[in-house]
């Protein structure tokens, strides 16, 4: 599991807001040559894919990496 920190803009995104700033715990796995990160919320996890590292590190900061 990791928590990282959205660096994006604030948005709604499939009917979940991303806030710039906040902290979320996600999962990532690689499918057809993207990276998709899930996001972990209690209610309706969603995924968003990106086309490599690179990309994701734009948007997200890892803060803890953690076995759980």
């Amino acid at each position: 599991m990791i928590k990282a920190e959205y660096k994006g803009i604030s948005e709604e995104i499939l009917g979940h807001e991303l806030i710039s700033g906040k902290v979320y715990p996600i999962t990532t796995y690689i499918q057809k040559n993207k990276l998709v990160v899930r996001i972990s919320r209690p209610t309706f996890p969603f995924e968003l894919q990106y086309r490599n590292l690179e990309e994701f590190c734009k948007y997200w900061r890892v803060r803890a990496v953690y076995h759980g």
